[in-house]
């Protein structure tokens, strides 16, 4: 996925796709591109210098990391995009459910929340 070049009108599922790349990539500019105010806040990634910090501690910590999307759902101008996260935690395999808030703003699908399931 090319962060450099996101398409205007993506749906719900590549948005989450393309948040999770900005984390892997430490793609500051694209992870304000998807998100919201409120979810740079909740997160303590007000800034780039606070962004890239956060982004490789991510990358540190999601050794063989994969994510597969398993539900979404959509009600008018929020949808909830539910995946399935695993990585290698030494030599652990971690599961986690994830669970991410989009709304719309009239224009495109924004993350606003995510939280462990």
């Amino acid at each position: 996925m090319n962060l450099d070049e996101l398409p205007d009108a993506m749906t719900p599922a590549e948005v989450v796709e393309a948040y999770e790349e900005a984390w892997r990539q430490g793609h500051y500019q694209a992870f304000l591109w998807i998100t919201t105010e409120h979810l740079w806040e909740s997160l303590g990634v007000e800034t780039r210098e606070e962004f890239s910090e956060a982004a490789r501690d991510y990358q540190e910590g999601s050794e063989g990391h994969s994510m597969v999307i398993t539900g979404l759902e959509v009600d008018g101008s929020t949808a909830t995009v539910t995946t399935t996260e695993t990585s290698v935690d030494g030599t652990d395999h971690v599961v986690e459910q994830v669970s991410h808030l989009l709304v719309h703003d009239g224009e495109a699908w924004l993350v606003d929340g995510v939280t462990a399931v």
